[in-house]
Parts: structure tokens; sequence; C-alpha cells
């Protein structure tokens, strides 16, 4: 894959990809989290455009095969906290910290290292109003739950276990 990282910068648009679904070995949760006086401060047109561009980046890095899969959230005001209190599960409605940036989405990406991993999504839309957490896989631990019959996103999938050498994928020209 290649993406031209000028254009990208110029237009926010991912283009020039080329296939490179055999390349990439590393599997990346990323995680999006939303700066809500950000998202509250943009008018309707504004939210639908943003969006818009959230999901034509995310096509893209699907399409070159490196998005693995993408898990949109709900509102965070719409979730529930579940802890452990003087050894009872006790349960709180609700944001837990209404201030901090929000949790909105999860990424699953493939790619070469964890550097081509930042490269990737770098460019994601997302940042203009948030921040992204990359994390790659735990491999050790996706095995032993493999192992007992626990279904995992994070091992390789047959096309990444035959890969070829890669390379970066972005052109810094």
């Amino acid at each position: 894959m290649s993406i031209d990282a000028a254009r990208l910068r110029r237009t926010g648009e991912a283009t020039g990809f080329v296939d490179a679904r055999e390349r990439w070995a590393m599997q990346f949760v990323c995680m999006a989290f939303l700066r809500e006086s950000v998202w509250q401060g943009m008018s309707e047109s504004v939210r639908k455009q943003f969006l818009d561009e959230f999901i034509d980046y995310e096509t893209d890095l699907h399409r070159s095969g490196h998005l693995v899969a993408v898990v949109p959230l709900d509102d965070g005001r719409n979730a529930v906290t579940v802890q452990r209190v003087n050894g009872r599960a006790s349960v709180s409605s609700g944001l837990r910290d209404e201030a901090s940036p929000q949790l909105r989405s999860l990424l699953f990406l493939e790619a070469h290292d964890f550097c081509h991993a930042i490269q990737l999504i770098s460019h994601h839309p997302c940042l203009r109003a948030g921040v992204v957490e990359v994390r790659a896989s735990d491999e050790r631990t996706c095995r032993r739950l493999e192992d007992r019959g626990v279904v995992t996103t994070c091992r390789p999938s047959p096309r990444t276990a035959q890969r070829g050498s890669g390379q970066a994928d972005l052109k810094t020209d």
C-alpha cells in the first residue's frame, strides 16, 4: 500500500492506495477519543462532513487491507461502569469523567510495525477533534486464549501469515 502523504495533507483524502494485503503481520488496536467540547462546537453540517471524512478514510484503509474492523461506539452518556467495591459488583450509569475525551471508536489495524501503524492513523480526520491511542495486540495472550477455544481478533489472518517483505507505506515526498 502506498499513500501519497503530501496529497493527504492537502486534501485529507486517502488516495493512491496499492493493494498490500499480504505484507502486514502485526495487529494494533486504535482507540479514538473525542473531545466533547469540540464536537458540541460544530454545526450540524460540519459534523456531517466530519463523519463523512471519517468513513471515507476508514473505507480507504479497509480497501488497502490495513483496517481489519472498526467498532463505532454509542455516546458515553449511555454507558455503564462496572467495578468491584467491597467484594461486590457496583454498577453506575453515565460517564466516569465528563471532562476528559470520550472513547468513541475502536479500529483494528494490520501494519508492518508500530511506526507503520502510527503513520496510518496519523492522517485520520478524528485527530482534529480528539486523540487516538495505538496499542499492539498481545500475541502471547492471544495464543493462550485461542488454545482454550476463545476467538480473538488479534490473530494474524491467513493473508498476513504469508506476507512479503513489506515496506513503509507513506511516500513522504
